[in-house]
Formats: C-alpha cells, structure tokens, sequence
C-alpha cells in the first residue's frame, strides 16, 4: 500500500508519500479542518443519541415522553449550525463531506428537514452561478472606430495595443465559453439528480426563465443578439416555459429589422 501511495517528481528518481491535501481545491483546502470539526461533532451528537434511544428503552412512558422531549429539542439545536455547513459545502461544491455527514445523521435527517434544506441551496447556488455566467457587463465603452484611431494613432505603440486588445478579447470569450459550459453541465446534472421530483425541477425552470428574462430585457436595447439565441435555445433545452421569453425577443428583431431598413 505504501508503494501505491508514493510518487516519483524529482529529477533524481525518488519517491514520496502522496499528500493528503493533494487533488483538493482551493477552497476545499481552506475549510478542510471546519469540515473535519463538522464530522466530529455530528459523530459524536449521533453517539449520544444512540445511547439516549438505549436509555428510553429503560424508562416508563412518562420519563420516556420527557427524555424524548429533550432529544428532540438538541436535534432541533443543532440545524442551524448544520444549515450554515451546508451552504458552505454547497457553495464550493464539496457533496462528499455533505454525503458524509448526512450518512452519519441516519434517521436524524429527515427529522431535522436537511434533505429539503441541500435541495433549496442546490437549487439557489446553481441559479446564481447561471446568472452570473450570462450577465453582460455594464460599462460605456468608446464607439469601435474611435478606439481604434485612438490605439493606431502612434504607430509603435498603438498597433502594439491593438493586438494585446485582441488577445485580451479572445482569451476573454474562450472563459466565458468555458464558465458558460460548466454551468450548463451543472444545470443539467441537477436536474438529472431530481428526475423523479416535479415540484423541484418546475422550480427551476421558473427561476431559469426569470433570469433569462431579466438578460435579455437587458439586452433588447445594446444586446448582442447572441443573449436571445443562448437563453431561448437553453430554456428549449431545459423544457422551460418560453412564452415570456417570446416578446423581448421579438421586440429586438423587430429594432434589428428597422435598423436595417433605415440604413437603406
């Protein structure tokens, strides 16, 4: 096993035992010892709660009903500190530690609606992501033409700018490709995951509809067109309701249209 877990990096040929922290993210690296401390804890409330359903086991109906009272009331203490943890495990998408934990919760789970709660903050956390990958940037930018006299007019050091200018823009699409991709995989993993649940998958259709909405009510004025292409053939995709998407839509083709004739 020791053999298994070495790994040769140096020139020389040697070995080393692979680290732990190796393969983590960023963040998973930063709340690494929270999580640890997360699983510690719901380990050892789950040890007393053991013993406590041995203890009531013991007791007449009365005390039985008491000490069940208290349980109950600790179980209920404890979720929103667990609440808390699974927002953060959402937001940096570590399911393993919250698979865990909600393994070691057992039965508890469903008492204390932590099922409901991961689904409510799946859902949340993936619909924030969508909007942020699609959200065009507000900012006043020089007319086209003019940026480019201003950046050729010295020669040495214009044409310098305009080619870094270029590389920047493509190296800008090419993340914005790639964010945009990832979210969609997410999307359609979530909604995977839920097949079998009407009442979460209509969730997040309306909530994708809503921020697809909101960009291209955005963009009906500057675009660019390729908002109304994305939203309509992703909403398409993810069997949202498209009808409020039909009139932005319209409305900029009809803008585009007579744009068009007036420049004849």
């Amino acid at each position: 096993f020791m053999l298994m877990t070495q790994v040769n990096l140096s020139a020389r040929r040697g070995i080393r035992a692979i680290k732990r922290s190796e393969g983590l993210t960023f963040a998973q690296q930063h709340t690494e010892d929270y999580f640890g401390r997360v699983v510690d804890f719901v380990r050892e409330a789950e040890d007393i709660f053991a013993a406590a359903e041995l203890e009531l086991r013991l007791l007449g109906d009365a005390e039985r009903e008491g000490m069940q009272t208290q349980v109950d009331h600790l179980l209920q203490a404890m979720r929103p500190a667990l609440s808390e943890f699974l927002g953060l495990a959402v937001f940096i998408e570590d399911m393993k530690v919250i698979d865990d934990v909600l393994a070691l919760l057992g039965v508890h789970t469903e008492g204390l609606g932590l099922k409901d709660v991961l689904k409510r903050l799946r859902l949340q956390d993936v619909l924030d992501e969508l909007r942020l990958a699609y959200q065009q940037e507000s900012v006043v930018a020089m007319p086209p033409w003019d940026l480019l006299r201003q950046m050729c007019k010295d020669q040495p050091i214009g044409g310098r700018l305009y080619r870094y200018r270029v590389e920047r823009i493509k190296t800008k699409l090419e993340i914005q490709t790639l964010t945009r991709r990832h979210v969609q995989i997410r999307c359609q993993a979530l909604l995977s995951e839920y097949d079998d649940d009407g009442a979460f998958k209509a969730s997040f259709r309306n909530g994708t509809v809503q921020i697809f909405l909101e960009l291209q009510q955005q963009a009906v004025d500057r675009g660019p067109a390729e908002v109304f292409q994305s939203t309509m053939r992703l909403a398409a995709t993810w069997q949202c309701d498209v009808e409020p998407l039909v009139r932005p839509t319209r409305l900029f083709i009809s803008q585009l249209v007579a744009g068009a004739v007036r420049s004849k």
